[in-house]
């Protein structure tokens, strides 16, 4: 109910809220089948489409819904942890930008608090799942080592492996019908609008810094490759078909008001 409520605060009679209508479908049994890799994608579009909109107008209400949101995606599994991650790494560069480094003397204070408090409460509910983890005795399967990293080097070392990595995770769950459509409706708003708006990058680097994480992991598995993959990238790469969604759906946005500054982040 919250995630369809986050949903329909964006309802308008556009063809691009289709598309975020859309996007509730894609995990499909993932929604019942007992994995949290179909709520852990919504929850992070959600994130990450409150999170575009607050740094565009400033509502106080989207930076709560935000925060809220990425603080569900920091304590459903582990990977919530390194994507809530990378969804902050991605956003604090343009945050800084926007209320620091333009007028130095005149720092927004209001807003970088609001920002700050609510970065700490999301941090606070990631300790608190780290903590009944480690209570309960979670483990995780993988238990990264320096092995790790020997694991990697001599996949790397094989072409082979890296290739297997690449047409798996792109073929197993549609990623790559999600890339060709964000590269046609980029060629379109580059087409109509000239440029893009400044939203779109930032989704699409939350999407690419995820992507290049979900590689290394599958490099330095212990287990056999081709098998992990078959098994777990139709749910792994799920959080990158929605932030792939969100940059098309951002694109879309872009294209139906035609005029690119409108909205814009600068």
């Amino acid at each position: 109910m919250p995630a369809l409520l986050g949903l329909f605060s964006f309802c308008e009679r556009r063809l691009s809220f289709l598309l975020l209508i859309l996007l509730f479908f894609v995990p499909g049994s993932l929604l019942w089948n007992g994995y949290m890799d179909g709520y852990l994608s919504i929850y992070a579009g959600l994130a990450a489409l409150f999170a575009l909109d607050w740094l565009e107008s400033g509502n106080r209400i989207d930076l709560i819904a935000g925060v809220a949101f990425l603080a569900v995606v920091s304590s459903l599994k582990n990977e919530g942890l390194v994507l809530a991650g990378v969804i902050v790494l991605c956003l604090l560069p343009v945050i800084w930008r926007k209320f620091c480094s333009r007028q130095p003397g005149r720092v927004k204070l209001g807003s970088l608090f609001q920002a700050g408090l609510c970065l700490l409460m999301v941090f606070g509910v990631a300790l608190l799942w780290v903590w009944l983890r480690q209570r309960h005795g979670f483990v995780n399967d993988l238990s990264f080592s320096s092995k790790s990293l020997e694991i990697i080097g001599s996949r790397i070392a094989e072409t082979e492996s890296l290739l297997t990595v690449a047409r798996l995770m792109l073929t197993a769950s549609g990623l790559w019908q999600a890339i060709v459509v964000a590269v046609i409706t980029g060629i379109l708003c580059r087409v109509v609008c000239r440029n893009l708006c400044p939203a779109v990058l930032i989704a699409l680097s939350m999407a690419s810094i995820y992507s290049m994480i979900l590689v290394m992991v599958y490099l330095a598995t212990p287990y056999d490759l081709v098998w992990h993959l078959l098994s777990s990238a139709p749910r792994t790469t799920l959080p990158v078909i929605f932030l792939l969604g969100i940059s098309i759906y951002r694109l879309m946005r872009q294209i139906e008001y035609v005029d690119p500054t409108t909205r814009s982040l600068e």
